[in-house]
């Protein structure tokens, strides 16, 4: 049976290709898991991952915003996970709330310990 880290990189590779009728066939087939991990997190991040290639970003920020913590639970390092944060940010910025995406980062990089490359990328 598949980790639920190794389902959210498929979604990641599904995204990077853009195929979104497959994203939302797996973003189905996650919610219909009974496990809480796929079910709760997943599900949402790959609908997520959907609409983005979709060009439906605010349908992408209803589902994003209301995950906060759970993220973790996709397993994996903190650099992964945050790229549910940066699909966030890219749809706040696609609808237009350049302050809200600004906020989210802003908060990421002052409230934990990041890479030397982070810092470099910063400057």
């Amino acid at each position: 049976m598949a980790e639920v880290f190794h389902t959210f990189n498929l979604a990641l590779a599904l995204a990077v290709e853009a195929a979104t009728d497959d994203l939302y066939a797996l973003a189905r087939r996650a919610a219909a898991d009974p496990r809480h991990d796929y079910r709760e997190v997943l599900a949402p991040v790959a609908e997520a991952l959907a609409h983005i290639t979709a060009g439906r970003p605010q349908a992408s920020v209803e589902l994003l915003t209301g995950l906060g913590e759970e993220v973790a639970r996709l397993g994996g390092v903190r650099v992964e996970r945050e790229i549910v944060q940066d699909t966030l940010a890219r749809a706040l910025t696609d609808i237009g709330e350049h302050t809200r995406a600004a906020d989210l980062l802003h908060h990421r990089v002052s409230s934990r310990d990041h890479h030397v490359y982070e810092d470099q990328l910063l400057a």
